[in-house]
């Protein structure tokens, strides 16, 4: 079954905090704790300053009725690693019939 390589992640929620300078930053706090899967589904090069990187790109598989955006933020506990969502769960969701409930996202690496 799916959900036998399912592990933990914790939501990063985004929030402005006060500077002390008048202005705000951005930061991020841990939210609720989820089951998901994650696989590796290939690597892109890309141009970073004068030289070039290697951007590896995953696949989250989550329970369908969690709604994740482009640039939501997921730790995984196991390791601390984040990853940054580049798509939408609303691209691509199991039907409500099919008898299993999933959705996809891809995710990078925050490094």
């Amino acid at each position: 079954m799916l959900s036998d390589f399912a592990e933990a992640f914790i939501v990063r929620i985004k929030a402005s905090v006060a500077d002390g300078y008048g202005g705000t930053s951005k930061t991020r706090s841990d939210g609720q704790t989820i089951s998901a899967s994650i696989c590796s589904t290939g690597s892109a090069e890309t141009n970073v300053g004068a030289g070039k990187a290697l951007n590896k790109a995953y696949t989250i598989l989550h329970d369908r009725t969690i709604d994740f955006k482009r640039g939501d933020v997921l730790k995984r506990v196991s390791d601390g690693k984040e990853y940054r969502v580049t798509s939408d769960s609303s691209d691509m969701r199991t039907p409500i019939k099919a008898g299993i409930s999933f959705a996809q996202v891809t995710a990078e690496v925050i490094e």
